[in-house]
């Protein structure tokens, strides 16, 4: 398995932890306290320590490997403009043009989209791996 890989999957086990230890905060707390499950989300800092770590001589990363990250990165941004667009129409038809919304819902976008911009970049890392294994 490759650095790229194992960080993909290290990426979407963290997301996961995060976005269900979320859920399970928001059912016993509030959702102020829920938002302090995405303090997880920071353990992606150490996917470089943990799968990029270069030993003698060793290369970690061809240039297969950068068109792959390059693909799933333009992957996940792309997912994540959709849904943020459709997000914005969506809250438009259940408020109307004059109502408000309190500013807590802005942090929403933020830490959802980050979940799925790194999820869809980890799981297109997965399948453009496994896609070219099959060449």
């Amino acid at each position: 398995m490759s650095p790229q890989q194992k960080d993909a999957v290290f990426c979407l086990i963290i997301s996961g932890l995060s976005v269900a230890a979320f859920l399970i905060l928001l059912y016993f707390q509030n959702i102020r306290v829920a938002f302090s499950a995405f303090a997880i989300l920071g353990l992606y800092g150490l996917a470089p320590l943990l799968f990029y770590r270069k030993g003698r001589k060793k290369v970690l990363i061809d240039e297969r490997d950068v068109e792959i990250g390059k693909k799933a990165g333009v992957f996940g941004f792309k997912l994540f403009w959709v849904a943020f667009a459709l997000a914005a129409v969506i809250v438009l038809q259940i408020k109307d043009w004059n109502s408000s919304i309190p500013i807590i819902y802005m942090c929403y976008p933020v830490f959802f989209g980050w979940i799925l911009i790194s999820s869809a970049r980890a799981i297109k890392i997965l399948l453009l791996y496994r896609q070219s294994r099959g060449r």
